[in-house]
């Protein structure tokens, strides 16, 4: 036990390190070893290619897939298809064993432009604008929908100011420099995760033990909360502006469009031989309004 917790801190000095200098995380074979004795005390492992690891080799060994879930990127630009590729790539055949937690941050690392990632669209207060690692809550969102479909444990998650357009609502999982996915295998098995690009899908395997259970889980809008009155601008003109579209008070440009805010839960739903056993609410969230802007040709009544 005194050797593995002097290994646990080694892996941990490693992740910070990696997260600091921008090195990838377990690059060496001493930090990779030091990651798999951190396993053994009920962590995460890294099962590198020469361990022989499949889809095929984990049926063998016992190893069922036991939940799969997949996202889009068809219409995501270059930059952002990069990031995505990039935060996937770290979860190949990663391991978490039983008791094991695993934080999505201390494996992906600080997503900055000296780690090769690129800016993309993020949203910050509400909107979206250009962010180095735009893209990556995709990756976290997708891990996280195949997670709980397996049924495993959540420590922490937290859903964006928005509804993301990849996944349902309360079933996205934002992540930044302050907030983390973090995982829990709270199960009696090894999980193994295999996060790739298939196409234009993003995808994460998952392989264990089947929980004996299908498990569904259903978004519901429990309230929605109407946005302030839009937000009006004069202008000159309305060239260059966008569509010009006509209301009672004349011509306008819309700048931003209004959204509700919107309070939602996630469901989980367990059925054994198509009978509902148990129903439960994993989480609630609650997605912020948008207020409008729109853009008029300033009149003379509007002159002071």
């Amino acid at each position: 036990m005194r050797v593995a917790k002097k290994w646990i801190l080694i892996s941990l000095l490693a992740i910070i390190a990696a997260a600091t200098f921008g090195w990838g995380l377990y690059t060496t074979r001493a930090m990779r070893a030091a990651c798999v004795l951190q396993a053994s005390d009920g962590a995460v492992a890294i099962l590198t290619a020469d361990n022989g690891q499949s889809a095929a080799a984990n049926e063998t060994r016992g190893m069922r897939r036991i939940a799969s879930f997949r996202t889009s990127i068809a219409t995501s630009g270059a930059d952002r298809r990069h990031n995505v590729a990039l935060a996937t790539s770290n979860f190949s055949w990663l391991a978490v064993q039983p008791g094991g937690v695993l934080s999505f941050n201390a494996v992906v690392g600080l997503r900055t432009i000296e780690r090769g990632y690129r800016e993309a669209k993020v949203i910050v207060g509400g909107e979206y604008v250009p962010g180095v690692g735009g893209g990556v809550c995709q990756v976290s969102s997708t891990l996280y929908n195949a997670w709980i479909r397996a049924g495993l444990g959540v420590e922490s998650v937290r859903a964006h100011s928005l509804p993301s357009s990849y996944c349902d609502l309360s079933q996205d999982a934002t992540v930044t420099e302050w907030i983390d996915l973090v995982l829990v295998n709270d199960s009696n098995a090894d999980v193994l995760i295999n996060g790739y690009l298939d196409g234009d899908r993003v995808v994460f395997d998952l392989y264990g033990t089947p929980s004996g259970y299908e498990i569904e889980i259903v978004s519901e809008i429990e309230r929605t909360v109407p946005p302030p009155a839009a937000e009006t601008i004069y202008v000159p003109t309305l060239d260059g502006y966008g569509a010009i579209q006509t209301d009672e008070y004349g011509s306008y440009v819309t700048l931003r469009a209004s959204k509700n805010g919107l309070c939602t839960l996630a469901r989980e739903i367990r059925r054994r031989d198509g009978q509902i056993v148990s129903e439960r609410v994993l989480r609630r969230d609650t997605y912020a309004t948008v207020q409008g802007k729109i853009a008029r040709v300033q009149s003379a009544s509007d002159t002071p």
